[in-house]
């Protein structure tokens, strides 16, 4: 399928990049292209090869997700980005480096499949 929305998955814990992954893989239409533990590791794939699409965690060591959805909005204005925290703090820091949508972990009222159709074709969740 070659429309498919390259994803790159990016949080530091092991046990939720598994669950994105396996939550993704029923949505024939997105193709996970990477995954990272922290905002460096990120960087350094998305300047290998830019997704379109990119999952961010946003407490993460040594880069966080909001450094991250910095550099990566400066540098790659095309690559939408997804935060994704568990501190619904972070939301205003989020929104103000760049991302493009903000999700709470966790949420039942939210798709992650729908959210990343919507993010990056600017359709509402609910438009098919």
């Amino acid at each position: 399928m070659e429309d498919r929305i390259n994803v790159l998955i990016v949080d530091d814990h092991y046990k939720t990049r598994r669950a994105m992954i396996a939550l993704l893989a029923f949505a024939d239409h997105i193709r996970i292209v990477g995954e990272a533990s922290n905002g460096e590791e990120a960087l350094a794939q998305i300047q290998k090869d830019p997704p379109h699409v990119v999952l961010m965690d946003l407490q993460m060591p040594v880069i966080d997700g909001i450094q991250a959805t910095l550099v990566i909005k400066k540098n790659w204005p095309a690559v939408k980005v997804i935060a994704l925290t568990q501190f619904p703090g972070n939301r205003e820091a989020a929104i103000a480096a760049g991302a493009d949508y903000y999700l709470l972990k966790g949420d039942p009222n939210e798709s992650i499949p729908e959210i990343i159709d919507h993010v990056l074709h600017k359709r509402l969740p609910t438009e098919g």
